[in-house]
């Protein structure tokens, strides 16, 4: 599989979300959203009722608490990246939602937030002022950052690329605003772009006779921006440099007051550098002037040592408890969660990346910042700590934290059990799946970890027994042999294993064994299958420079075969013991009638040099080989027909530029299931394509389908969404 990349350097945490699919827009989605993800926002209305904005499209709902959760109904054409969610007044039926491609959502009257509809049309979704490549300003669909609403039918929105605009109907129509505008976010002033926009808050000011004057911005470069007369004028404002050299780069991402009516009100702000270096600053004056809070306690202040002092960027800040002693929780990229407790005294540690001496003491003036414990023991062996990209208060003494894999945990401040979660619990990037039937699979991903699932794709647990195998680790390629006894597995650094119980357990193979259970120096190994005749006890397994090793007992031991061409292969599959292709880089091709004696090179339409990431074939093998299917970087599909000599490129009307993964074919090609970058899910019933919603815009690295109608994609982040 080819390796996914998250891109933007002011923010590694964003998934481009453009999708060139829109087949089927209207139709109603069928997949459904089980495990993984991203999380970007949550808020709670009131100890009940809370809300989540995600990666494609969905937003989540609870009304106990945070204790469970439900998807809420969102337009199937809505597919991109949520960002931000707000409630008028905390009325759960005034509620909209902001995220990529300009989209602004709005609550369906009467339902509680469990239904949501376009505010804007879909052809006049916002746009930003982002400059282009000949640094002429154009007009894109912006990525909406935040939202907020002073009345319902009067809210800005903010977001990248200085996205600003405003409306006066409740977002049937928008206007950017035309004047008023400091140069930081004027893209006539911006030769290298606007800068980009977080976070954005009005201040009602009850005792005012004018209501909704003062609001402030938070960005990017360190920048906050503050309006007194109700955004006619904004000025831009940098947090005190501080001799800090980081201090330039600092993002500014979220915003909290004690009480969000005053503008005078106490408040922090959560930032950092990149992702490395973690900032919070503090505010007396409702945000006209901010100072770093350096003071923290810390749960082990040799791993700040070891990072020059810094922890990881913070994302999200919320305030707790009475205004009169506010506590407040934070959470951030590193995946910790820091609590404001109110208790001062001399504390060991800091938490400030100009520091000469992080691990000295230092002692605060009021209430400090405690680090809490947020490892998920019991099931995330590894140890991975997902970053927090959101925060919000549930009462007095809870609170929520959300981020990456789909994580959701609710802490309890001084409960005996802190932090619990309430979704996904593994944060693996999963490469490969496999399906025995409509609740037993089996999947493999990042750190060489396998996981089971017999309740359809709802809990798994890890069926592995070796260590995490480190970060660059990943388990690339799974099957079980058709009879479901057997199972094999491959990975990068020539990775083996096997299981002789249906993958409910697997021994990793050595080439030190006596006799070697696979040959040594294996290169990488991308993808691995059985041949599908219902007594098999034969697989096959590629890699890189043509490798190609072979097993016919089942998996437990391994040859290696003649090589298929120099390249790196990525794709395999087989009709029998004997008759298969494989696939891969710069428009490799090959077929054997001979079990990988030997290879022949079949030609590909246009001698194509793009990267192949799959093939599959189908029915039985001829003079001219058999009936393939081949998908690749950029969208490609290839076909070949049983008596065909070579492949032929196939065009779907849908357009689809994305990188493409994995291709399933069911009743001897007339269905096919694709999915590659994006959350991109392309069918073939019949002859004709549509993309179906997938619910996310992470890569779909496998899709495993036991029929037309019922089947699985899996993909990066733990992504698990289940087609019915």
């Amino acid at each position: 599989m080819t390796a996914y990349k998250m891109i933007r350097c002011a923010s590694t945490m964003v998934v481009v979300t453009t999708i060139t699919i829109l087949g089927q827009a209207d139709a109603q989605a069928a997949f459904h959203h089980l495990q993984g993800g991203r999380i970007n926002r949550v808020v709670f209305t009131d100890s009940e009722n809370g809300f989540a904005a995600e990666d494609g499209g969905r937003i989540r709902y609870t009304t106990d608490g945070g204790e469970t959760w439900a998807f809420a109904d969102v337009p199937p054409n809505i597919r991109a990246n949520l960002f931000d969610i707000f409630f008028l007044d905390n009325d759960t039926n005034t509620g909209w939602v902001a995220g990529d491609q300009g989209i602004v959502l709005k609550a369906v009257a009467s339902t509680n937030g469990q239904q949501w509809t376009e505010a804007t049309s879909p052809s006049n979704r916002i746009k930003d002022t982002l400059v282009t490549a000949d640094f002429d300003c154009g007009e894109h669909p912006a990525a909406l950052q935040g939202i907020f609403m002073t009345d319902s039918t009067h809210g800005w929105v903010i977001g990248y690329d200085g996205a600003i605009a405003k409306t006066s109907n409740g977002w049937t129509t928008w206007t950017r605003p035309s004047s008023g505008l400091p140069s930081q976010i004027d893209c006539s002033d911006q030769p290298d772009g606007p800068d980009d926009l977080y976070d954005i808050h009005f201040f009602r000011d009850p005792a005012a006779s004018t209501h909704w004057l003062n609001g402030i911005i938070c960005g990017d470069a360190r920048a906050y921006y503050t309006t007194s007369d109700g955004g006619a004028t904004w000025s831009w404002n940098a947090i005190p440099s501080d001799s800090c050299p980081n201090n330039h780069y600092i993002e500014l991402w979220h915003m909290a007051f004690t009480d969000p009516d005053d503008p005078s009100s106490d408040g922090w702000m959560a930032g950092g550098a990149g992702t490395s270096a973690g900032y919070l600053f503090r505010t007396d004056d409702g945000g006209d002037s901010w100072t770093q809070e350096s003071c923290f306690d810390v749960l082990d202040p040799s791993v700040q040592e070891a990072h020059n002092c810094d922890y990881a960027t913070m994302y999200d800040v919320a305030i707790m408890g009475a205004s009169a002693q506010p506590w407040g929780i934070m959470g951030g990229y590193g995946g910790q969660t820091f609590v404001r407790l109110n208790s001062g005294g001399s504390i060991a540690g800091n938490f400030n990346a100009c520091a000469e001496d992080c691990s000295s003491s230092c002692t605060p003036s009021g209430p400090i910042w405690v680090e809490k414990d947020t490892t998920n023991d019991g099931e995330n062996h590894c140890g991975q700590q997902p970053p927090l990209f959101g925060v919000a208060r549930i009462s007095d003494t809870r609170g929520c934290v959300v981020g990456m894999f789909g994580r959701i945990a609710t802490f309890e401040n001084g409960a005996s059990n802190e932090i619990v979660d309430r979704a996904t619990t593994y944060f693996n990037r999963l490469n490969d799946a496999v399906f025995a039937d409509a609740d037993y699979g089996l999947a493999i991903g990042q750190n060489y970890q396998i996981f089971l699932t017999a309740d359809g794709g709802e809990y798994w647990r890890n069926a592995s027994a070796w260590s995490c195998g480190g970060d660059s680790a990943e388990g690339t390629g799974i099957d079980l042999s058709p009879s479901g006894t057997y199972g094999v597995a491959v990975g990068n650094a020539g990775f083996v294993a096997y299981s002789s119980n249906s993958g409910d357990s697997w021994t990793q193979l050595s080439s030190q064994a006596s006799p070697p259970q696979i040959p040594s120096n294996l290169p990488d190994l991308n993808a691995v299958a059985f041949e599908p005749s219902s007594s098999s006890t034969t697989a096959y397994a590629v890699g890189g420079s043509g490798k190609v090793i072979k097993s016919t007992d089942s998996g437990a031991h391994w040859s290696s075969v003649t090589s298929a061409g120099s390249y790196a292969l990525n794709g395999v599959s087989f009709l029998d013991a004997s008759h298969g292709y494989v696939a891969g880089n710069h428009g490799t091709v090959y077929g054997t009638s001979n079990g990988g004696s030997s290879w022949s090179a079949v030609s590909v339409e246009g001698s194509p040099t793009k990267n192949f990431n799959d093939v599959v074939a189908w029915g039985t093998w001829g003079t001219d080989g058999a009936a393939a299917m081949i998908v690749g970087d950029d969208g490609v599909i290839y076909e070949k027909g049983a008596s065909d000599r070579g492949f032929s490129r196939v065009i779907t009307g849908l357009g689809q530029t994305e990188n493409l993964y994995d291709v399933e074919v069911l009743s001897s090609g007339t269905y096919i299931r694709i999915g590659g970058d994006t959350g991109v899910a392309l069918f073939r019933d019949s002859g004709t394509w549509t993309a179906p919603k997938s619910q996310t815009v992470f890569p779909l690295t496998k899709m495993a389908f036991q029929s037309a109608t019922q089947g699985y994609a899996i993909g990066r982040n733990f992504i698990v969404e289940e087609y019915n």
